[in-house]
């Protein structure tokens, strides 16, 4: 949420995650893309869709608010 305030003040446009997921059912594994506005700001990765879109999220918010 953070991210969504942060980009909604700089007027980016929307915030949208493209997430894919890699590996065996077993042990999956998931890379999660932030787009703003239509362009790919950061990524992240995890053992669930969450936690990917989090580092995304985190990563993509340390970007926009330096």
């Amino acid at each position: 949420t953070a991210l969504q305030e942060l980009v909604a003040s700089l007027g980016k446009g929307t915030l949208e995650y493209l997430v894919a997921e890699s590996g065996p059912d077993h042990d999956k594994s998931f890379t999660a893309t932030a787009v703003v506005g239509g362009v790919e700001i950061a990524q992240g990765e995890g053992k669930s869709k969450r936690e990917a879109e989090q580092a995304a999220a985190r990563s993509a918010y340390e970007k926009l608010s330096a």
